[in-house]
């Protein structure tokens, strides 16, 4: 009966920390142009594919139109992939929080919690992909935080007041 009481105190605990998590989401602007842009990639791939099968009514298909048109659909192609790439990995981009560390929100906390203690430092990434790296004590990669989160300052502020790192944004 003791253990039963033990267990209850911990579940209690365990959805008081819960609640107090705070939640970091992709921003809701980054998903609408997200779509928008699979959108117009998409008809600018079907328009090129659709160049290349229709015939011409004032010439024929010569090696130059269809060198251009394959270069089209490598181009929107690649495009497209690039788009529906990062609009599937947003969910995979949103990131708690609480007084224990961090951790991607898609993955239970128990398995998946960075503790403050464990980050070491940071690097960001290149200027077009704007992205800070958290790193451990080894330099090996613990998390990636893409600068599109909403509220990215926030959790940015908060992590260099939880590690003590004076991250350059």
């Amino acid at each position: 009966m003791e253990h039963l009481g033990v267990e209850l105190i911990r579940i209690w605990r365990g959805s008081v920390e819960s609640i107090s998590a705070r939640h970091f989401f992709i921003a809701s602007r980054t998903k609408k142009w997200m779509s928008w842009s699979i959108v117009l990639f998409v008809c600018m791939l079907v328009g090129s594919i659709a160049l290349m099968i229709l015939p011409a009514k004032t010439h024929t298909l010569y090696l130059e139109d269809f060198v251009e048109g394959l270069i089209a659909i490598g181009l929107f192609g690649f495009l497209c992939f690039r788009s529906i790439y990062y609009a599937l990995a947003f969910p995979k981009s949103n990131i708690s929080m609480d007084k224990e560390g961090l951790w991607p929100t898609h993955m239970p906390k128990n398995g998946s919690l960075i503790y403050w203690s464990d980050i070491a430092g940071y690097e960001t990434g290149s200027p077009l992909m704007k992205r800070l790296h958290l790193l451990d004590h080894y330099d090996h990669r613990l998390m990636t935080i893409h600068y599109h989160i909403d509220r990215y300052d926030e959790l940015v502020e908060e992590i260099q007041r939880r590690t003590r790192l004076d991250i350059v944004k």
